[in-house]
């Protein structure tokens, strides 16, 4: 805002409002906050990395050098028409979402998902009635959750995405392909599983309860087993499921009832043949 206090909250602020209203915030001195936008330094101004970077140091969570935030990731966002999805094709077993932004061609009135809400997201956004274009970003002053897969955005409209971009909890750009759903039931449902997958749970890091996702195939008996970092059996629960997307709710206790501490646990499904293992952070 060129107030000559750096990184303040409200340059953080006038950031995310960059994103929803577009140039017109720029209203001081144009091309002298276009220059200072590039708060990572990598000669390109006015990038969800350097927002997200801005609010990192904001936070306390990153000092204010010259940053490297090129891609490390890549990620595909599937437009179902109601919600977007996102599944990560991360180098390691998860990465940490930081923020997201997106353009809707036309108009859509966009929401958070219910566990994206709950671990302090926002969410703004606007329509343009001039260039039917909708922009809505997704961000988080606090604690960056770990995803691999799972709802990123509920919308209602005649709007199709048409751009997205999304950062890292460190801050770096993560390449961003845009999948149109179109094989969905009269019902507006996207179609069946055809293959086996353990979604990552969310949220995660957790505190008290998490949830476990995964894909069915077909109906079958689906044992869910959790482990502590020695290995030791903590919680095992069976059910049985029908073919599609279904969930396991783990409340952090044991077998017991007994609630465990804080730390890194392991969770398994074992479904006919299918066996898969992911890991999750519990903090107290």
């Amino acid at each position: 805002n060129l107030n000559s206090v750096p990184y303040e909250i409200v340059d953080a602020v006038l950031y995310i409002n960059y994103f929803v209203y577009g140039d017109a915030i720029f209203n001081i001195d144009y091309d002298t906050q276009v220059q200072v936008s590039d708060v990572n330094e990598d000669g390109v101004p006015l990038t969800l990395e350097d927002l997200y970077f801005l609010i990192k140091i904001v936070v306390g969570e990153a000092l204010p050098y010259p940053c490297n935030n090129s891609i490390a990731e890549t990620a595909m966002f599937m437009d179902f028409g109601a919600y977007i999805d996102i599944d990560m094709i991360p180098l390691l077993d998860t990465v940490c979402i930081g923020s997201a932004s997106f353009v809707f061609d036309g108009q859509v009135q966009a929401t958070l998902p219910m566990y994206l809400d709950t671990i302090g997201f926002q969410l703004k956004q606007l329509y343009d009635p001039v260039g039917d274009f909708t922009r809505v970003i997704i961000y988080t002053f606090d604690q960056a959750p770990s995803l691999s897969s799972g709802r990123l955005l509920n919308y209602s409209g005649n709007g199709l995405l048409s751009k997205a971009y999304l950062t890292s909890g460190k801050g770096c750009g993560i390449d961003v392909t845009v999948e149109v759903i179109t094989d969905i039931d009269s019902d507006g449902q996207p179609p069946l599983p055809t293959k086996y997958i353990l979604h990552q749970n969310y949220p995660n890091p957790f505190n008290n309860s998490t949830i476990i996702s995964f894909d069915l195939p077909v109906g079958t008996t689906v044992a869910l087993t959790i482990y502590n970092n020695l290995g030791q059996t903590v919680y095992e629960q069976r059910a049985d499921f029908t073919v599609g997307n279904h969930t396991f709710e783990w409340n952090g206790t044991d077998k017991t009832g007994k609630i465990v501490a804080s730390g890194i646990y392991y969770y398994r499904i074992d479904a006919e043949e299918f066996t898969q293992t992911r890991k999750m952070l519990l903090l107290k």
